[in-house]
């Protein structure tokens, strides 16, 4: 099996960002267009995105400079084109998950490798998550939560800002990515409720200045921890909700939609304990 052609070690990987003090992680949430945060976005010293992200058209709202992808290992040539083509970051990190987690043994391929073209790779095991509680699990973290426990402690970041994550919809903002057409494939993977409490706890956790948007405020006030929001003055025109007729109707499709979906991760993470 072919190696990528630039592997970075983590000392490699420290090398290229020894200056950077500033860090952004945006996030593939839909909900980064309620904001125009591309220039503040830029103003970090890293610029962190993920998968298959793409700024063209976006600028406004991502920004365009990209510096880190973050990616896993399912991304290949016939889902979408090489980050080399695209955002053209100076690396692309992947996580060899937790191999206790059977249903997400590593197996690194060619075509991911091809993907990668001649994009530096820093490839590193998983974070273990220290800073709070995990319910046994057998499936493993996105590639946000991952990145969030690991890249502000590897680089030693002292201002973070952090956008673009709904835990799958578990908080408001939606479900849908902006960069990729809708699926329901990652909101069966991963279990949101479960997601939501790990990520508000690391970001609670952090030492680093920390600001956010809205629907990351929402996952961190949700664990309890208070959270300091990018100024007003960023934010979009929020559209009109429903009519107030309908908003009583809405609320409780809302409020059933999500008991439905909490059962659920619930049953799953029930029954994988014994299978």
């Amino acid at each position: 099996m072919q190696q990528p052609q630039n592997e970075l070690t983590i000392l490699d990987f420290h090398r290229m960002f020894s200056d950077a003090r500033s860090m952004a992680i945006v996030g593939s949430s839909s909900s980064v267009h309620d904001w125009s945060n591309g220039d503040y976005i830029e103003s970090h010293d890293v610029v962190v995105r993920f998968n298959r992200a793409h700024t063209e058209g976006q600028e406004r709202h991502v920004g365009s400079r990209t510096d880190i992808v973050v990616a896993n290992e399912g991304n290949n040539l016939r889902k979408g084109p090489s980050p080399e083509n695209t955002v053209r970051p100076r690396c692309v990190v992947s996580y060899i998950r937790t191999p206790c987690l059977k249903k997400h043994n590593t197996r690194w391929k060619q075509p991911f490798f091809e993907w990668l073209a001649s994009t530096p790779l820093f490839l590193c095991p998983s974070p273990e998550i220290f800073c709070c509680d995990i319910p046994q699990r057998r499936r493993g973290f996105s590639m946000g939560t991952y990145a969030l426990a690991s890249l502000p402690h590897f680089l030693s970041i002292e201002k973070l800002f952090v956008t673009g994550f709904t835990m799958f919809g578990s908080v408001a903002g939606g479900t849908h990515h902006y960069c990729k057409p809708p699926s329901v494939g990652a909101v069966t993977w991963h279990d949101a409720e479960l997601e939501r409490h790990v990520f508000g706890h690391l970001l609670g956790s952090l030492k680093c200045e920390l600001t956010v948007t809205d629907e990351v405020a929402h996952i961190m006030e949700d664990q309890g921890y208070p959270a300091q929001r990018l100024h007003e003055t960023t934010k979009s025109i929020q559209l009109p909700g429903p009519s107030l007729s309908l908003r009583p109707a809405w609320y409780l499709v809302e409020r059933a939609a999500k008991v439905l979906l909490v059962t659920g991760f619930g049953l799953r993470r029930i029954a994988e304990r014994y299978i």
